[in-house]
């Protein structure tokens, strides 16, 4: 786990869990200022534990679909993957960023 700081502050939380699976987090307030891309371009170009990280995003989720898709990952398509959310097991889309020597 990581936090993710900005002006002196948390605002968020990245972490890295089996096979290189991604959860990210931050604060709401602060989309479109690019902290979330900074922080997943860091670990891609720094942390190259795994051959591949992966993140799995709600399909109407669009700001972090865009967020991954500048640094690089690409979708693909609906996971086989459930998560289970508010009560309900809902879909998500699959994002995959390879890493490259």
């Amino acid at each position: 786990r990581f936090a993710i700081g900005y002006q002196k502050t948390i605002v968020g939380e990245l972490t890295i869990m089996d096979r290189g699976s991604l959860g990210l987090w931050r604060d709401p307030k602060l989309s479109g200022r690019g902290i979330g891309s900074r922080v997943l371009k860091l670990l891609v170009d720094n942390y190259k534990v795994y051959s591949q990280y992966r993140a799995y995003i709600l399909p109407t989720n669009l700001d972090s679909k865009r967020m991954v898709e500048r640094v690089g990952f690409i979708n693909k398509g609906i996971s086989t993957e459930r998560f289970y959310i508010g009560g309900e097991w809902v879909e998500h889309e699959e994002y995959i960023y390879t890493i490259r020597n």
